[in-house]
């Protein structure tokens, strides 16, 4: 299996474009300041902790696919504001312009996965 470069926010985006299109994907280490990482986790914490775990479908595949004891909350933008700044942040638009076409596209939704005990990869 591959393995994925780690790169700095700081990375200049033609560097970013670049690697990306070569190995087909990336990480950026500190994409999300501190701050603002532990904000989303003070706003989730109490939406996962009040979330059903399991799938929403009585369908035996969804039940496997969804896990008995994850958690999976969509439509992040609708359920919290502050997804609002992720979505609007410079880098990820930039990324987003670069391969769907500079404001050619709607960034409507979002999923938190909070995989639970027992749980397969």
């Amino acid at each position: 299996m591959p393995v994925l470069q780690h790169l700095s926010r700081q990375t200049p985006t033609d560097k970013i474009w670049q690697i990306f299109e070569e190995d087909g994907g990336l990480i950026i280490d500190n994409f999300l300041d501190a701050s603002t990482l532990q904000r989303l986790r003070d706003d989730f914490m109490p939406l996962i902790s009040e979330h059903p775990a399991g799938a929403s479908s009585g369908h035996d595949f969804w039940k496997a696919f969804q896990g008995e004891s994850t958690k999976r909350i969509a439509g992040l933008a609708n359920v919290l504001m502050k997804w609002g700044d992720v979505l609007c942040d410079p880098l990820y638009k930039g990324i987003a312009d670069q391969y769907l076409g500079s404001d050619n596209y709607y960034l409507n939704t979002g999923q938190l996965i909070c995989i639970g005990p027992n749980e397969t990869p």
